[in-house]
């Protein structure tokens, strides 16, 4: 871990034994209140995510294979699948981050999804004019 540069996420003890006071923790005061301390769960969910749906519908819930090369392949093709299908979600939020990288002089939004929505937002907070057609105005 110390070549990555990385430290051990350690829980903080929160809970209350039977006299109602709050017990020790092995958390520093100045790591639980540091920005990756914070982070860490949000990294933490992102990877049982993957565990979850590999389990639920990936087939890693109980492998049927024998022999460490058969696991892996099936470990590497459930992860594979999970990224194609994460894949198309991501991609248009990212094709937005690209299109205002040029800086437009405006952005026409027309009604759709979220994702022409998440672009206005994006566009406004860069000081970029914003006209909205269809339902509602800018």
């Amino acid at each position: 871990m110390k070549d990555r540069k990385s430290k051990p996420h350690v829980a903080i003890n929160g809970s209350r034994n039977k006299t109602s006071t709050v017990g020790k923790t092995a958390v520093a005061q100045v790591v639980a209140e540091s920005e990756a301390y914070a982070a860490s769960p949000r990294y933490r969910k992102r990877i049982e995510e993957i565990f979850g749906w590999g389990k639920t519908n990936g087939r890693l819930g109980q492998i049927k294979v024998r022999g460490l090369a058969k696991v892996k392949a099936v470990v590497t093709f459930t992860v594979t699948v999970y990224n194609l299908i994460r894949l198309p979600k991501a991609a248009p939020f990212k094709r937005n981050d690209q299109m205002l990288e040029i800086p437009p002089i405006g952005v026409m939004i027309f009604p759709g999804t979220g994702i022409q929505d998440n672009f206005a937002d994006k566009a406004r907070k860069r000081g970029l004019p914003v006209v909205k057609f269809g339902n509602g105005g800018a």
